[in-house]
């Protein structure tokens, strides 16, 4: 396996945030609960402002920004469609796989982070990384005081 750059880093986050997008548009439709739709649209409106920011800084071409995304968050978008299906809870379900996705967003900015970035892009990828994770934290609160109907 070989290394991206660190623009290359930037091109894999631009496609997970594209990804990202896809998963939270098909969870606004599949979700029942105003509350659950109302912070999808949030988190969804987020990433299309992260690739925004870090589009540019990518080496992906402007036309073929929004067709980039990340294969392994397009899967967990399929499986999630699936497992929602048979679901009691298919608000749930969503919450939980979108947690997952957020903390594949972050991991993978943290790694971005660690390369030798010039200081306009490290404050962007920072930038970014601040709102994902409030984003994360967000579906965790969200997703944790729904925890007692799962017991």
């Amino acid at each position: 396996m070989h290394s991206l750059s660190p623009v290359g880093k930037i091109t894999d986050i631009v496609k997970k945030l594209n990804s990202g997008i896809h998963f939270y548009a098909t969870a606004i439709e599949k979700v029942a609960a105003p509350n659950c739709q109302a912070m999808f649209r949030r988190m969804w409106e987020e990433k299309q402002r992260a690739v925004r920011t870090l589009a540019p800084l990518s080496d992906l071409k402007a036309e073929k920004i929004e067709d980039a995304n990340s294969t392994c968050i397009d899967f967990q978008n399929i499986y999630t469609k699936l497992l929602g299906a048979i679901s009691s809870d298919k608000d749930c379900t969503y919450v939980k796989q979108l947690i997952d996705v957020e903390e594949t967003i972050l991991h993978t900015i943290d790694e971005a982070l660690n390369e030798d970035h010039t200081p306009e892009n490290a404050s962007s990828l920072r930038l970014v990384r601040t709102r994902t994770q409030q984003c994360h934290d967000e579906m965790l609160s969200l997703y944790n005081a729904s925890a007692p109907r799962l017991a």
